[in-house]
């Protein structure tokens, strides 16, 4: 078996102690220092997405761009963390969810009558697990109830019919970007995160110092552009749900954007 049953975290407690082993202390004291105009980017920008958050999002739109945004909040919070402990390589793969979620709003803004299909989709992906699941025995996964099976298959059957393949939306990746104006990005922030997410060559390059070879952490590679290419996908995602929810705050988002990012990647 290529990896052992999994083992269930629940019941799981935070200890403090082990603080210490799990970050890199020494080095996020300089990388707070060297990335400070970034890291104040982030803290302002993700300020005012917790204020964001709190605004009622009735719509079907309103409520999808609301998830999707809280979900990128809780992505640039882990970019954050990676960075400032030398973690650039992992932290770009969260960056190019990153960006696909960027993508992913600003299209379904231009294209609310895609919401539903964005939804329904879920059923496509459960009936993948289902059909994953009941292969495994017993001791390899919990039972599905006949009940819960059932309702899987009904839903599907009902859905499957709007979607080809494994996507929610008939376009590709790239073709959405190009009409939310981002090809030029998903042509650097996406194939390159691609690379890093799937560890081909260009993983090993990315991850190499110096001496050619891939650094341990904590190391200083890729952490500046980490920060630099979450910050964009993130104020991106911000100004659709302020325009979609109508909240006015795209002054504040903007004044984040170019006076602290601005001035940290000069």
């Amino acid at each position: 078996m290529l990896f052992p049953s999994s083992v269930s975290c629940r019941g799981w407690r935070y200890n403090t102690s082990v603080n210490d082993a799990t970050a890199f202390p020494e080095f996020r004291k300089d990388a707070l220092q060297r990335l400070g105009p970034l890291v104040m980017a982030a803290r302002s920008l993700l300020e005012i997405g917790r204020e964001m958050m709190r605004a009622q999002a009735s719509e079907p739109l309103q409520a999808v761009a609301k998830e999707i945004t809280q979900t990128v909040a809780n992505s640039m919070e882990s970019v954050l963390l990676l960075s400032c402990n030398g973690c650039g390589v992992d932290a770009f793969k969260i960056v190019r969810t990153m960006f696909e979620a960027a993508v992913t709003i600003g299209y379904l803004d231009k294209h609310p009558e895609l919401v539903q299909d964005y939804r329904d989709f879920i059923w496509i992906i459960r009936k993948k697990y289902l059909d994953y699941r009941i292969q495994m025995s017993a001791d390899k996964a919990k039972p599905i109830t006949p009940e819960k099976v059932r309702e899987i298959g009904e839903r599907y059957e009902q859905v499957k019919d709007r979607f080809k393949g494994l996507r929610w939306c008939k376009r590709s990746l790239k073709d959405m970007a190009k009409e939310v104006n981002a090809e030029l990005e998903y042509g650097g922030i996406y194939l390159l995160g691609s690379s890093m997410t799937h560890s081909d060559v260009l993983a090993i390059v990315a991850g190499a110092g110096d001496s050619g070879d891939v650094e341990p952490v904590p190391s200083e590679q890729n952490v500046c552009l980490a920060m630099q290419m979450a910050l964009g996908s993130y104020s991106a995602v911000l100004r659709v749900f302020d325009k979609t929810v109508n909240l006015g705050r795209s002054d504040s988002i903007e004044a984040a954007w170019r006076t602290q990012f601005k001035n940290a990647s000069q």
